[in-house]
């Protein structure tokens, strides 16, 4: 049986830094990381301990230290639909922000959030999984380090 994985990514050309991925690149170089994956999906092999792992260490790659109280966030959040035997397809979505008050409201702060689609045969979601989280991680780690470059440039 040949495997197929189809991967949508919806991810934008490389564009500056949202004005709340500037606002999270100014604050303390820390984050930390909230994980939710549907059942169905661990019922197809992904783990959260895996994801968990994964996320860190590109966090920890691009400067971001992983705290539990940081400030500044980021959610992955997995399902999937199963095929009856036949493989399941699933989505992945990351958003990553910072809290701030503004206007005296405190307020989640967007700065970056998109999403993969991803399918494959049954018993195979952790690794399809851990393949799209991997682009998305590399699209946000980019992004901030674009944001602290030009924070670092206008001061």
């Amino acid at each position: 049986m040949k495997t197929l994985i189809l991967a949508v990514a919806l991810l934008a050309p490389s564009l500056p830094p949202s004005g709340g991925m500037r606002l999270l690149a100014k604050r303390k170089a820390e984050i930390s990381v909230h994980i939710v994956l549907e059942s169905k999906i661990e019922s197809q092999g992904a783990n959260e301990s895996a994801v968990r792992n994964q996320a860190e260490v590109a966090l920890r790659r691009c400067g971001l230290a992983v705290a539990e109280d940081a400030v500044s966030t980021i959610f992955i959040n997995a399902s999937a639909l199963n095929h009856e035997g036949r493989g399941y397809s699933g989505s992945v979505v990351l958003q990553g922000g910072t809290y701030a008050t503004i206007s005296g409201e405190f307020v989640f702060v967007d700065a970056y959030t998109d999403s993969v689609v991803f399918a494959g045969p049954p018993g195979v979601a952790g690794t399809s999984l851990r393949a799209a989280l991997a682009e998305l991680l590399d699209e946000f780690c980019n992004s901030y380090l674009k944001a602290r470059a030009i924070i670092a440039v206008s001061h």
